[in-house]
């Protein structure tokens, strides 16, 4: 606490001896409290403006320092100051009955983060020069006439002085005959007319910006509109409300788009519970053509193969050569037809088992897959390099990596020196794994399409398959909140990569 006295008591210092460097009257302001702006900084030729030498007026209270009128009106605007957080310049009578004009700037002085000083420069000015804009001057009606917003300004007992022509327009009214009269004067039609004189009455009195909503009927189009006024003080050269100025707006479109919102968060929970009635009908669906593959389908199935396999067996020798052919054929579209059974499956089991989320160990799964799946070692050469560690489902990511690893093997074995690569990268605080080989690739253009099920990108003749096994590693994957994706070109191999979500705090090298 007392090296934060010393610290103010240095900066107030410095502050003093810029002031006294200056011919202007020149202080500086301790805006912490805006119930109690104190003097901090102030010199000799603020005599002209307080009536008092400046060091005098130092720690002394800024509404005990000038008249009431001028306090209000400089501490009114210093919280402008504050708020718009750049230089503003007014015009002040500074002293009661005084007829001198004192052009006054502001300026804020950053410390840290919040605003507590602010410098005053004062400098007499003629009555003409500077000021508040005057809205009988010309540059003001160019601009008041031609705005798309609605302007008004009243004096302070509620009095039109001044209507544009959007006020016109925007209502479909005639105000210039109630130029000159009571707020209170306006058309009946118009409702809220005690609203406007509420408001105008608290601009008077605070000196602050005061905004009201208005409803009622249009006379053009007979529906509803909305307005939205703003209203605002005019400060006179001796620190008193003159005038309010009021600018309005039509907000009719803004309202019927919030009321469309409402409309529409009204029936979310609604159309929420209509999706999931029809997701869970989806995976019922599902799970019954699940069961029917691997009961009612299958069973016949194997039926059938065991008889073709008999009939091979016990009486292929005794067929013609075309017999012969025939039993193969049927024999292998057996097969085939099981294989694809088996491989719906596996898909529909992909998204139907629970997920258990453990620290797997990602390095060892991968090295007992891919010992599984080489069947040569000295042939292909398959490399793992150090995987980090998973939050993740053990069984789940066993499957992913046997059907990655897998056709990574495959496509590539047509190679002299096939090889398979097994590594993870960090990339935007996520662990990417991959899986690369050297093998024949694929255009990179039609990637999307290795994920559906039964999309190759290759012939059967060429490499044998049904089209599942990626389909069920982008299941897996997203089951695990993350994302795959594929790299290759024709004849220059693939990598294949996958993330399984947020890194997890279980996640590290094992």
């Amino acid at each position: 606490m007392e090296a934060r006295k010393r610290e103010s008591s240095v900066d107030d210092g410095a502050y003093q001896r810029l002031c006294d460097a200056l011919t202007d009257a020149a202080f500086v302001l301790d805006v912490t409290d805006t119930d109690a702006i104190r003097i901090v900084a102030a010199n000799v030729a603020c005599d002209s403006l307080f009536g008092v030498p400046g060091p005098q007026s130092v720690n002394q209270l800024l509404a005990t320092s000038l008249p009431p009128q001028a306090a209000r009106r400089l501490a009114a605007e210093c919280e402008r100051c504050k708020a718009v957080g750049r230089p503003i310049e007014f015009r002040l009578e500074p002293q009661a009955g005084d007829q001198a004009l004192f052009g006054i700037t502001l300026n804020v002085i950053q410390e840290g983060p919040e605003v507590r000083r602010i410098a005053v420069m004062a400098r007499r000015a003629s009555a003409s020069s500077g000021g508040d804009l005057d809205p009988s001057a010309e540059h003001f009606r160019v601009i008041a006439e031609h705005a798309a917003d609605y302007i008004s300004r009243c004096d302070r007992e509620g009095r039109i002085l001044y209507l544009n022509p959007a006020v016109e327009r925007l209502t479909g009214s005639t105000f210039r005959s109630l130029i000159g009269k009571d707020v209170s004067e306006w058309p009946r039609h118009l409702p809220h007319v005690d609203r406007y004189r509420d408001c105008i009455r608290r601009v008077v009195e605070t000196g602050q910006p005061q905004i009201i909503e208005m409803q009622f009927s249009d006379p053009a189009s007979g529906q509803t509109v909305y307005h939205q006024v703003r209203y605002a003080p005019e400060w006179s050269p001796a620190g008193e409300v003159l005038s309010v100025i009021g600018v309005g707006r039509d907000i009719t479109p803004l309202r019927a788009a919030e009321a469309e919102l409402r409309k529409l968060n009204a029936t979310l929970e609604e159309r929420v519970a209509e999706r999931t009635l029809d997701l869970e009908r989806a995976n019922a669906d599902l799970r019954s053509f699940a069961w029917t593959v691997s009961h009612d389908l299958r069973a016949p199935l194997r039926a059938m193969r065991g008889c073709l396999d008999l009939l091979a067996e016990e009486e292929e020798e005794r067929l013609s050569e075309d017999g012969r052919a025939i039993l193969h054929r049927v024999l292998k579209a057996a097969a085939k037809l099981d294989g694809l059974t088996n491989a719906i499956l596996q898909y529909s089991q992909a998204g139907q088992t629970t997920l258990t989320g453990e620290r797997v160990d990602m390095e060892k799964i991968a090295r007992e897959v891919a010992e599984d799946l080489v069947q040569k070692p000295a042939v292909m050469r398959i490399r793992i390099a150090p995987l980090p560690a998973a939050c993740a489902d053990a069984t789940m990511v066993r499957q992913i990596f046997q059907n990655l690893i897998g056709n990574a093997l495959k496509f590539s074995s047509a190679r002299k020196h096939p090889e398979v690569e097994v590594g993870c990268r960090e990339h935007e605080g996520e662990e990417v794994y991959y899986v690369r080989d050297n093998g024949v690739g694929f255009d990179v253009r039609y990637a999307n399409r290795l994920y559906s099920m039964f999309q190759r990108l290759h012939t059967q003749d060429e490499f044998p398959g049904n089209g599942i096994g990626l389909a069920i590693v982008k299941r897996l994957v997203e089951r695990h909140g993350g994302r795959v994706w594929a790299e290759s070109r024709s004849g220059e191999g693939a990598t294949f990569s996958f993330t399984l979500g947020a890194k997890s705090e279980g996640s590290g090298r094992p």
